[in-house]
């Protein structure tokens, strides 16, 4: 199945766009960027993010990484750079870092472009490029440190591209949107039951309360 039959069937009408969280019922939003005793904030975030994602794909399951770039254009000037509504490049997008890094990510098997009409004079399109990867074959670790390295180090390799992990076995979305924290989501709160366990304190404590309803016995 390829990943745009596959979004329909299992996150119908879901749209690869944050905020994340808020377009889908059976969500966790976790904290990334938080103190813990004996780390830096930066260690946090990379022992939070590696363990998620190391939770959520397990050796021998399918995923597809979906890159995603978004902009606004004027609908009276097409233009993607026109003023200041350009707001994504695909400067260090995951394709080419992966050539230049030996990431283990194959190059895009396919594009889908979305566009969402948000006034009479402006447009928001959204492309995204997607592929299938082995998620614990590829070299997930460089990829998430990328995603926090904007404002700790704007100096090393970045991701300028949003990432998204979704496992195909599992049917669990995966994204790091940056340092601050990361969305995971799932087709019905059961899926994502033993990640709200196990790592319960990990939940953004201001949308617990949402979490905590969406998990409650029923």
């Amino acid at each position: 199945m390829q990943f745009p039959e596959y979004m329909a069937s299992t996150f119908p009408g879901l749209i690869l766009r944050p905020p994340l969280f808020y377009h889908w019922p059976s969500a966790i939003r976790f904290e990334l960027n938080a103190e813990e005793k004996g780390r830096t904030y930066p260690e946090t975030v990379r022992h939070r993010s590696n363990t998620l994602y190391e939770s959520i794909f397990r050796p021998g399951d399918l995923a597809f990484l979906v890159s995603s770039v978004s902009y606004y254009t004027s609908l009276r000037h097409p233009s993607p750079r026109n003023g200041p509504s350009f707001f994504r490049t695909t400067r260090g997008n995951i394709f080419q870092l992966s050539r230049r890094h030996s990431l283990g990510i194959p190059g895009a098997a396919g594009r889908q472009r979305l566009i969402e009409i948000e006034d009479a004079d402006h447009r928001l399109v959204t492309t995204l490029r997607y592929t299938r990867v082995s998620p614990r074959n590829i070299d997930y670790r460089f990829i998430l440190r990328g995603l926090d390295e904007t404002k700790y180090n704007p100096r090393r390799t970045r991701i300028d591209d949003r990432i998204y992990f979704i496992n195909q076995t599992r049917n669990i979305i995966f994204h790091m949107y940056d340092d601050r924290g990361a969305d995971v989501l799932a087709p019905t709160p059961d899926t994502l039951r033993e990640l709200y366990t196990t790592h319960n304190d990990w939940i953004l404590d201001y949308n617990r309360d949402r979490i905590n309803q969406t998990f409650a016995p029923r």
